[in-house]
């Protein structure tokens, strides 16, 4: 009788253990989606965007930008490159997150941007962005409005 008492002591910790470990693990577990958005030809460029999407439970933690524009003018890559840089430093004024890097080399500008959330005045987000008041609850960003703050076609996403 003591020996399977203690068996069955042994597979009650056995199955906390396990719960724990479980609830743990889907606690921290980050999911990524990626995104790609339709190339924009012009008459001599081509931008493309990717978004890598970092969420846990449909609540958004960061998103990866990666902006690309190849030309043969390297005028043309410098314009694009002042443009972005302009545009999410009006951003991270606004209500911060974003950092940005980026390279020109051999016909091609690629920026990174990274959309930190952590780091995002999520009611200035929310003023600046009237569009997405039903998408931010409790201070956290849901995905709904991240496929709208960035114009993504859920379809093109996986």
């Amino acid at each position: 009788m003591k020996k399977n008492l203690k068996y069955i002591i042994i597979l009650l910790i056995l199955i906390v253990i396990v719960i724990v470990v479980i609830v743990l693990f889907n606690k921290n577990h980050i999911d990524i989606i990626k995104c790609d958005s339709d190339a924009i030809k012009g008459d001599n460029y081509v931008i493309n965007n990717n978004y890598e999407i970092y969420y846990n439970k449909d609540i958004v933690s960061k998103v990866l930008i990666v902006r690309t524009v190849e030309s043969k003018n390297n005028t043309v890559l410098s314009f694009f490159e002042n443009n972005y840089k302009e545009e999410f430093e009006e951003y991270n004024d606004s209500y911060g997150g974003y950092s940005i890097s980026s390279t020109i080399d051999n016909g091609k500008m690629v920026m990174n941007i990274e959309f930190d959330l952590n780091k995002v005045n999520i009611d200035n987000l929310k003023n600046n962005n009237p569009y997405l008041k039903n998408d931010i609850k409790k201070g956290k960003l849901y995905l709904d409005g991240i496929y709208k703050l960035y114009n993504l076609d859920k379809n093109k996403c996986r």
